[in-house]
């Protein structure tokens, strides 16, 4: 009866020990022999009593583990400095508390929260097993330094704010900095301890009178991120910014890109347009008196020639009459020169919308115009099937009028001229390097057997006023061509001239398949 007494106390507390989630370990002091009868060094300790959980955590059976050396069951215990805080608690009478230390037990790589007490000649040790708990903290540790590495990466300043609120109203009435990234440190020159924890406004109190505090709170209500552009000269920020801002949580979180460099390019574009506005409109004025108040001198110095010739022609004599004939040649090409000029300026300066033009119908137009000169010239005009392409049909019948009367011009006399006009659609590696590889566009092939030129002059030949005869063997103002680059140009696309002395010319017009 008596012993049954005894041992339920014992029995009660091992199924304590045994339900409680810690492991336990009481341990006595083993010390070194004294031969002057007092205590000696404690060396090691001893098992006496262990819990389930003790066992379960340290993978050995509790069983055998009683009566054994703690460095025997755990040989490392001596290099890794823990029997050294074991024997310091026993020795001092100081309990110890270890957090979070990584221990290797029989091959388990573990982190372990750690209590040791002295209890007699010897200690209590309670341990638990952290690990889930500790790589869960490294694990968001690796990701906020990676978050904190991308941010800081990042080469636009990046900024998180809490809201501050009124604790009555609990309005809005400023913003607490959270964080920040590389980038903001080196463009306002604070460190996270200059700003963490101190206020938008205390930094920054031009965002009210800017408008931008207002914007920032609209977002923590509503929820709705907000992009836009805004001056700032305050504080190491100084140009074009385009702010994003996105809520997060009861704060907000500020991007800056500088765009000071892309605006002023922006508003240099903007000026170049107004100036070209400018100088459209001055060569509008200019086309206006080119087209009347030029040509109307030039017709009344080619009428009076007429008069003066026909009338005073034999008063003159022969030196006389071919001055006035050198006069009225001169006038003459002037008039014609005013008026490609004034052809040149109203392609340069078109801007109709495209529709779909038949070049089909667009040559047989044409066969009908220059029907006579085809005649006189003796000249045979070959035209395969063309396609339909996107553009405006006068620009179109000018770029072809042009390079059919240029082959006119310049046949030969020797034989007979055939011109003859193809087409196909080419795309990619066949187009020449100034065309979009990815659009196919229609060739349109206008060759000629007449006198040709050196190839050499084959961009030169698209000039104003370029010319590569004298106006003795051939009459033009060098602009024809001129027109034909800029109509083609309109038209997104491009002219190529290839020829040979003697052989003839041909004149590759691309055109888009699609506008």
């Amino acid at each position: 009866m008596n012993e049954t007494i005894i041992t339920q106390p014992l029995d009660l507390v091992q199924a304590i020990l045994d339900n409680t989630p810690t492991g336990i370990a009481v341990m006595e002091s083993v010390r070194e022999p004294d031969s002057v009868a007092r205590k000696g060094r404690i060396v090691d300790f001893r098992f006496t009593h262990l819990n389930y959980d003790a066992g379960r955590i340290t993978r050995r059976d509790r069983h055998q583990l009683i009566g054994q050396r703690y460095s025997e069951a755990w040989p490392e215990a001596r290099t890794n400095g823990v029997l050294d805080w074991h024997i310091r608690v026993a020795e001092t009478g100081e309990p110890a508390k270890i957090n979070g230390v990584n221990l290797v037990v029989d091959g388990y790589d573990g982190w372990f929260n750690i209590r040791i007490r002295p209890f007699g000649d010897g200690v209590i040790a309670t341990f638990i097993d952290v690990t889930a708990l500790k790589q869960a903290e490294l694990a968001n540790q690796r990701q906020a330094a990676l978050l904190r590495s991308v941010l800081d990466s990042s080469a636009n300043p990046i900024i998180a704010f809490s809201a501050v609120r009124d604790g009555a109203t609990n309005k809005i009435v400023d913003f607490r900095y959270e964080a920040q990234n590389e980038a903001n440190r080196r463009n306002v020159n604070r460190t996270d301890e200059e700003v963490i924890g101190h206020t938008m406004l205390e930094h920054f109190p031009q965002v009210v009178s800017a408008g931008l505090f207002d914007r920032y709170v609209t977002v923590v209500e509503t929820g709705e991120s907000v992009r836009f552009e805004q001056e700032c000269n305050y504080d190491g920020l100084n140009g074009w910014f385009e702010i994003s801002v996105a809520k997060w949580g009861d704060g907000i979180v500020l991007t800056l890109v500088d765009i000071t460099d892309s605006r002023a390019y922006q508003q240099q574009i903007e000026r170049a347009n107004r100036d070209l506005l400018y100088a459209n409109d001055n060569l509008r004025q200019f086309s206006y008196v080119a087209s009347h108040d030029l040509q109307e001198p030039l017709r009344k110095i080619m009428a009076f020639g007429d008069l003066l010739q026909e009338q005073f022609g034999p008063q003159l004599g022969n030196v006389g009459q071919n001055m006035i004939g050198r006069m009225q040649s001169a006038a003459g090409r002037m008039s014609n020169l005013l008026k490609d000029v004034l052809a040149y300026s109203r392609i340069s300066t078109h801007s109709e919308p495209f529709c779909a033009v038949s070049l089909n119908e667009l040559m047989t137009d044409l066969r009908d115009e220059l029907q006579h000169e085809l005649q006189k010239t003796n000249a045979h005009l070959i035209i395969n099937d063309l396609p339909s392409v996107p553009g405006n049909y006068v620009q179109l019948h000018q770029l072809f009028v042009n390079l059919l009367l240029n082959a006119l011009k310049f046949r030969k006399n020797d034989r007979p001229l055939t011109i003859t006009i193809t087409s196909q659609a080419v795309a990619g590696a066949a187009l020449p390097a100034a065309l979009n590889p990815t659009m196919t566009y229609y060739e349109i092939c206008v060759a000629d057997n007449g006198i040709g030129f050196d190839n050499k002059y084959a961009d030169q030949i698209f000039r104003v006023f370029q010319r590569l005869h004298n106006r003795q063997h051939y009459d033009g103002t060098g602009v024809g061509l001129a027109i034909c680059k800029r109509v083609v140009e309109n038209h997104h696309g491009c002219i190529i001239a290839t020829a040979q002395p003697s052989e003839g010319a041909i004149f590759r017009v691309y055109l888009p398949k699609h506008e």
